[in-house]
């Protein structure tokens, strides 16, 4: 686990699921998962520890903050995003 990991299901893992997927992800400190968009909307819940999100808006605009425990973050479809992991919390 030199970085982290992830577990996802998405329809190609379960079939029936076809309105909503779920990723379950651990990024050590200084590991990050690389600039990435996606055709849905993304939210998520910070459980533990401390990250770094980014996204950058279609007007060129980039958002940037820390994220600890019990936060949450929303990316809008089509919006490029990167998540850095900071650490324990």
């Amino acid at each position: 686990m030199e970085g982290g990991w992830t577990h996802q299901v998405t329809q190609r893992e379960l079939p029936s699921s076809t309105e909503i997927t779920g990723v379950n992800m651990r990024l050590t400190r200084g590991s990050f998962r690389e600039l990435h968009w996606h055709t849905a909307d993304e939210w998520a819940i910070m459980l533990n520890g401390n990250a770094r999100v980014t996204v950058l808006s279609p007007d060129g605009t980039m958002f940037i903050d820390d994220v600890t425990k019990g936060d949450l973050w929303y990316f809008p479809a089509g919006f490029p995003h990167s998540i850095q992991g900071l650490g324990a919390g």
